[in-house]
């Protein structure tokens, strides 16, 4: 079963091509030149149309694994452990694409509902490892670990890394999610009775809807009852 810090996963895709000539003058002759011009060519077009491939074999792997996902919750005998290998599996098939690190992110999610959350933060501890830093969804990654950290009671200090990453995320302007994060901060803060350091947040994040920097966030209207509560 989820828990009270847990977040969800999400999905993105981003990749870079590289130049296929550069010694232009160590050609001796117009005839070598052209050779050596087409078989860049060919050669260029040829890892772009691999390359596509992969991706492509990627997303349907993905997107078949997560209709899997999505449809369990309705089973009352699904095996989320053995859907949690097939997420693993399909991330070892797939490493080398852009949507690699969401196999994992689902993995992550399917050991959670298994009941094993020590591996489910170990399997995101990954999949953020994996992403790049150009990656529009790292930010939503780090705030789904830092909710799983949260949740590691036999570990203090794993605790401690998860509040201090989830702080650093709320406090970061540059973050397309940081209204994500200062709203889990809040529930932290409201679960352990600490309701001034949870007002600080939420009101922060009320704040920064005015600021006309971000759009309307769900998590804002969810903050604006306990912020009455305890104002």
């Amino acid at each position: 079963m989820l828990t009270s810090h847990t977040g969800h996963g999400f999905r993105s895709f981003i990749y870079a091509v590289t130049d296929f000539f550069s010694q232009k003058e160590h050609i001796r002759s117009i005839a070598l030149a052209a050779l050596v011009i087409a078989c860049g060519i060919g050669g260029y077009f040829g890892y772009r149309w691999y390359d596509s491939r992969k991706q492509a074999e990627a997303q349907y792997s993905f997107g078949m694994l997560l209709d899997q996902f999505n449809t369990a919750f309705e089973k009352q005998d699904t095996d989320f452990a053995m859907l949690a290998q097939d997420f693993g599996a399909g991330y070892e098939t797939h490493k080398n694409t852009a949507i690699a690190p969401y196999f994992l992110s689902f993995q992550a999610d399917a050991l959670l509902q298994a009941g094993n959350k020590k591996e489910a933060l170990q399997v995101m501890d990954k999949a953020v490892t994996a992403h790049t830093s150009a990656t529009p969804l790292l930010n939503l990654m780090k705030t789904k670990r830092a909710l799983l950290a949260l949740d590691a009671n036999d570990d203090e200090a794993r605790q401690q890394q998860g509040l201090n990453e989830l702080e650093k995320l709320g406090q970061d302007t540059t973050n397309m999610y940081r209204d994500y994060a200062l709203y889990h901060l809040g529930m932290y803060h409201w679960i352990h009775e600490n309701s001034n350091a949870a007002r600080l947040a939420w009101q922060e994040l009320v704040d920064i809807q005015d600021t006309g920097m971000f759009s309307a966030s769900p998590w804002a209207s969810l903050v604006a009852e306990k912020l009455q509560s305890i104002s």
